[in-house]
């Protein structure tokens, strides 16, 4: 299949207009169904989808790749959502959708274009994964992703769903089908377009005014130009004498850039709200007397993924490895140079294709002692499915059952890539691994038997959906 770049490139150089008629089909209906949400009425849609494609066809220095990111901004400008309301129940689709418009321009670019595709357009995975050249088998890595920082930035804004909610509101997303005579109208621009930039595209003028041929004494003069250049809400004035008033007008577009970037330099920047630092001591703490468990030989992953060059993975390459402490308890963080590339236990996943994983990891050595606290520095992935996802199971030593301690979803555990403090655990670190955002928690529990020597722990998946992850285990006198 022929990438959408490949095709406007085919009708801007050959003037051939079944490329852009491709285009066209690919993307009439996705820009439709975003204009109705603006303009019920069938004009009112068309209108704005119709100012789009015209660009389009006039190859506007607007235009950006991918197209389904660039129909999305551009069709989508002037909607702002609407005050956030608390829901009692799950939203629909229609009461999340001007919310979720609003937040897909701020995903990592990684992520906005698989969301886009899948989820408002309605393309199937491979489909999906074909549009944003990907192997289909990693395309619902990106999707889940996706659904995760959405769901991040609609919290920060303050829109209560739930990660499920979301991805079922996403999943119900209304399609809209453009009629064929308006489609058929769309593909007739490439007629009118020039395949290439017009001067109206190049320069956008709000005002354009080119002076005659003045004539004094029978005797030529300068040409003059005068062009208002449109730049965000406001414009530049541009003046000239020349006797070439078409060159003048082919480099006036550079001239209104430079102007417009030292007005932009020049502007006040907004300062940034800070991060949360989560360096607070946590308040379970008691004696202060600390061991840490060594995981070293069963650990089944690493946390740094090999890579080219500068190539961002999504893993956990940003997290400190070595002796650290989180909110006040000492971990040993597992450097995978020096453990055979492996830094962290990871549970299998059958549902996301992670089925060389085990589905539990026994025996974890806790050398007989005697502990009144453990703490988990613990983390999910793929994490929408609520619920108990799995379980750690003390063993002590001279009794035959162990102690069954559940890892339930929004309780003691979130998903990485949304990172929150929840009824149990606690944010321990959080920072961005080049693609997002990404948090690791602290889980302390309280042991009911602590005066029996602790033998060892097993962690143990229960294969409903999300991947468990342990990255290490401390122990309070």
């Amino acid at each position: 299949m022929a990438s959408d770049r490949a095709l406007l490139d085919r009708y801007v150089e050959n003037h051939d207009p079944g490329a852009f008629a491709q285009l066209v089909s690919r993307y009439a209906d996705f820009a439709y169904g975003l204009a109705r949400r603006r303009s019920p009425e069938g004009a009112q849609s068309e209108q704005p989808v119709k100012e789009a494609f015209e660009a389009l066809a006039q190859n506007s220095p607007s235009v950006s790749f991918p197209l389904a990111d660039w129909f999305h901004a551009t069709i989508s400008r002037s909607e702002q959502p609407g005050p956030a309301v608390q829901q009692a129940t799950e939203p629909t689709w229609a009461e999340m959708a001007d919310h979720v418009h609003a937040a897909i321009p701020a995903l990592p670019q990684e992520v906005r274009a698989p969301i886009l595709l899948r989820y408002l357009d309605g393309r199937s995975p491979t489909e999906t994964a074909e549009f944003i050249g990907a192997d289909e088998k990693s395309t619902p890595k990106w999707l889940q992703m996706g659904i995760r920082e959405l769901h991040r930035r609609l919290e920060e804004a303050g829109f209560k769903v739930t990660l499920m909610g979301l991805h079922a509101g996403l999943e119900a997303v209304p399609r809209a089908s453009a009629p064929a005579a308006f489609k058929q109208q769309l593909a007739q621009l490439a007629y009118s377009g020039v395949g290439r930039p017009t001067f109206r595209s190049r320069l956008a003028p709000i005002g354009v005014a080119a002076g005659r041929w003045y004539r004094r004494r029978g005797k030529a003069t300068a040409s003059v130009g005068l062009v208002l250049v449109a730049i965000g809400t406001g414009g530049i004035l541009l003046y000239q004498r020349m006797d070439n008033i078409a060159e003048w007008l082919h480099t006036a577009r550079d001239e209104a850039e430079r102007s417009h970037a030292r007005a932009a330099n020049n502007r006040p920047r907004p300062t940034p709200t800070p991060e949360p630092t989560y360096t607070e001591k946590l308040k379970e703490i008691e004696s202060g007397k600390f061991f840490t468990i060594d995981l070293r030989k069963h650990c089944t992953t690493p946390m740094t993924e090999p890579r080219e060059g500068d190539e961002l993975k999504n893993d956990w390459s940003c997290l400190p490895v070595g002796q650290q402490e989180f909110r006040g308890v000492p971990f040993d963080i597992i450097d995978q140079k020096t453990n055979n590339d492996l830094s962290m236990i990871e549970l299998i996943t059958t549902k996301h294709e992670r089925t060389e994983l085990p589905k539990e990891v026994t025996g974890i050595d806790f050398g007989n002692r005697k502990a009144k606290r453990l703490y988990f520095l613990h983390t999910m992935g793929w994490g929408s499915e609520p619920g108990e996802l799995g379980q750690y199971r003390v063993h002590y030593q001279g009794r035959e059952e162990p102690e069954v301690i559940p890892i339930v979803n929004d309780k003691n555990i979130t998903d990485w890539w949304n990172p929150r403090e929840v009824s149990e655990a606690y944010i321990g670190w959080i920072g961005s691994n080049g693609l997002g955002k990404v948090g690791i928690h602290v889980f302390p529990w309280v042991n009911p038997r602590p005066d029996l020597p602790i033998a060892s722990v097993d962690f143990v998946s229960n294969d409903v959906g999300p991947i468990l992850g342990l990255a290490a285990l401390t122990a309070e006198e």
